[in-house]
Parts: C-alpha cells; structure tokens; sequence
C-alpha cells in the first residue's frame, strides 16, 4: 500500500507545503491568501 504524507507550515505572508509519495518528497510554497489556497488544491 502506498502512503501518502502532507505537511503545511503556515505564516502570515506564506505557507509552504510537503507531500511525501513513495519516498519521494514534493515542496511549494503559496501565498497566504484565497489564490495561494486555490493553487495548493489544484
């Protein structure tokens, strides 16, 4: 079975996100408002 981890540090101006897929790690960071929450779930 394959685990899938998120992980979200939220600031005032920004959050960065992680996934971890298969051993694999995955980084963005977005702005901390309603377009860099749209961006994270798209």
């Amino acid at each position: 079975m394959n685990s899938i981890i998120v992980g979200i540090d939220v600031s005032k101006e920004t959050f960065d996100a992680a996934v971890l897929i298969n051993h694999k790690v995955q980084t963005r960071k977005f702005n901390n408002n309603s377009e860099g929450f749209n961006k994270l779930v798209t």
